[in-house]
């Protein structure tokens, strides 16, 4: 009962106080103030109003026009022909006599325009032609035997590098066309079946913007039409002739018997339109809805407190109401543009106080996260912190009547989280010697200039010689029960560990290398170099046996052992850097990635001890100058 009491009273508060009032209808018989009613021209004025606005005639039509501004979207193209280098894989195709035929994708692109002085597009006006053409010198020459790319094979979108432009943009290509066609192949992994290396082209075709002009057109003037007179209730016809004013105060009134007319009053306080016209004022009279608001209910408001009142008396479980119906007056009583402002002024502050929590919390975060800086010896050539190298004990050992040296490390390291490793490990010299010997002779064969050719053997020569590291690995994985993430980060840091040395294919005399980097660490660096290493590279036994790393020999012995365990790994090289990267496809939190597919790989500077994953310094940065050496999935 007491529910459906609170219910009534909560549906007459709403009833008198917050309901969307309808506006009053207007009675013409009753007088009032004066309001405005719109003069309402004659079918003559109309049409009149309407020739003048088509003031053009067409004999041909028998009927008036005028010429309007028509909006009208047009595809401007550019037509683009130059050279474009590209990055593919490819993913082999099995047939019936195992030939090696791929299924090609370039995902990545770069196309430079060619100079020409042959073009279609050169005349008196224009010397040369750019690689360029406008919309209106139409395309290019076509070439002997295209080859034409499915778009599923082509990159989403190409870099335009333009001619005396610094700037690289990212364009949609259309109509790509391909003549004489290159595959420069890197590397072929058997075990994956698949392809990585270059393609190089000469391509032309076209990017294009929609461009909105203005265009003349005509529009005629439609069929006169009846314009019938508005209806007011009761509203007496105007009569008065176009531009003339009404003399005096003259008064027009009824009987005030038929109700059918109102008082008219042409002279009192009217006033002339710019277009000639007066305007008139009707006046009526009757209650005013600016008092009382609830006199079209026959109730006032204080007749609705006084039920209340009563019903709070002789019920008194009900005066909990009280506050309630106090602040519903309170909302009444205060003009609603002081809680306009009210309310402005909480939600401003609350908004303020989110906005202060949010980026309070980000910046905690990105504290927490922050990576310190990375310094490469490949670029910031500085003295190397050097540590003492794991003490080597060599003993012999007996095996089937086959005598051997073992080589025994111990080493103490630590990954970017702070966590700290400790363990021995070994190796057998006989295995540092064939790896050694395995590698001479991929110096000399007919393949030493396929860099990707040379780590893809040294790695599967090597990785099952490994033996002593992968049992200290695992050892240590027992014993803290790491998860895959933090075995990683362990391996990683074991190699990061390792002193830098400078590995180089010939002396270590400055005068004979051109490399900006060569020549600045050899000649104001303290550091080791190793000289007259086949590739500039060791293998990853040699790197154990003799604790001396470079980048590229760093990651080559991070990929061998990871790979051994299942990791999906790349190998990432970069002509343009002389520098080596590791990548990881791995939930590191950071900033660097290297995007392959709807892979994303985690990039690590291997040539910085414990330095973070997915942070690399950003003078190498930019991914497209890099290139995939190895890959493990």
């Amino acid at each position: 009962m007491n529910l459906l009491i609170i219910g009534v009273i909560l549906c007459a508060l709403w009833w008198f106080f917050f309901r969307k009032k309808r506006a009053p209808k207007i009675d013409f018989r009753k007088r009032s103030e004066d309001i405005v009613v719109p003069v309402v021209e004659s079918n003559e004025l109309k049409y009149n109003l309407t020739s003048n606005n088509y003031p053009l005639y067409d004999e041909s039509k028998s009927n008036w026009y005028r010429e309007v501004n028509v909006p009208f979207f047009w595809e401007r193209k550019t037509h683009v022909q130059g050279e474009m280098i590209g990055k593919y894989y490819g993913e082999y195709l099995p047939n019936v006599n195992d030939q090696p035929i791929y299924h090609i994708t370039i995902y990545e692109a770069t196309i430079r325009p060619i100079n020409s002085n042959k073009c279609s597009c050169i005349n008196g006006e224009k010397i040369f032609c750019e690689g360029i053409h406008k919309h209106e010198e139409g395309d290019f020459a076509d070439f002997e035997k295209p080859v034409f790319f499915d778009k599923s094979q082509l990159p989403e979108k190409f870099t335009l590098l333009l001619p005396n432009d610094q700037l690289e943009y990212r364009i949609d290509i259309n109509g790509l066309t391909m003549y004489n066609v290159q595959y420069l192949r890197h590397l072929h992994q058997k075990e994956n079946k698949e392809v990585f290396g270059t393609v190089k082209c000469v391509v032309k075709g076209y990017f294009s913007d929609i461009i909105e002009e203005k265009r003349l057109q005509r529009e005629y003037k439609p069929l006169a039409e009846q314009v019938s007179q508005p209806s007011f209730p009761n509203a007496i016809a105007q009569g008065n002739p176009l531009g003339q004013k009404p003399s005096g105060n003259h008064v027009f009134e009824d009987d005030g018997n038929t109700g059918s007319s109102n008082i008219f009053r042409a002279g009192l306080g009217s006033r002339k339109l710019s277009n000639g016209n007066w305007e008139k004022k009707i006046s009526y009279s009757g209650n005013s809805h600016t008092g009382n608001k609830y006199a079209d209910t026959g109730i006032s408001w204080v007749f609705v407190l006084l039920a209340l009142l009563f019903l709070l008396i002789i019920i008194p479980g009900l005066k909990f109401l009280i506050p309630i119906i106090a602040v519903i007056l309170l909302f009444t009583l205060v003009p609603g543009k002081i809680w306009e402002w009210f309310f402005k002024i909480i939600g401003f502050l609350y908004l303020a106080s989110i906005a202060g929590l949010i980026g309070w919390t980000v910046f905690n975060s990105f504290q927490k996260n922050l990576a310190p800086l990375i310094e490469i010896p490949k670029y910031i050539v500085a003295s190397p912190t050097i540590k003492p190298a794991p003490q080597l004990v060599m003993e012999k050992s007996v095996n089937n009547n086959t005598s051997d040296t073992i080589f025994r490390f111990s080493k103490e390291w630590k990954d970017y989280s702070g966590a700290e490793y400790s363990g021995g490990y070994y190796i057998f010299k006989s295995d540092y010697q064939k790896s050694k010997t395995n590698k001479n002779a991929l110096f000399g064969s007919n393949q030493r200039a396929n860099y990707n050719f040379i780590v893809h053997k040294i790695k599967e020569f090597d990785q099952n010689k490994l033996d002593g590291i992968y049992k200290m690995f695992d050892s240590l994985a027992t014993a803290r029960n790491l998860t895959r993430l933090q075995f990683a980060s362990m391996v990683m840091a074991f190699v990061q560990d390792y002193n830098y040395s400078l590995i180089l294919p010939q002396e270590c005399d400055p005068t004979i290398y051109s490399d900006y980097f060569v020549k600045n660490y050899l000649t104001k660096n303290s550091g080791s170099c190793i000289p007259n290493e086949p590739f500039g590279l060791l293998t990853p036994l040699e790197t154990i046996a003799t604790s001396n790393a470079d980048c590229d020999t760093r990651t080559l012995l991070i990929y061998t052992i990871l790979s051994k365990y299942g990791y999906d790994l790349v190998m990432l090289s970069s002509d343009l850097y002389g520098h080596s990267l590791i990548g990881i496809n791995l939930p590191y939190y950071g900033s660097n990635y290297f995007i392959y597919g709807n892979t994303k790989y985690a990039l690590v500077e291997t040539t910085v001890p414990a330095a973070r994953p997915a942070y690399i310094p950003s003078e190498i940065a930019n991914m497209n100058n890099w290139y995939i050496s190895l890959k493990s999935k």
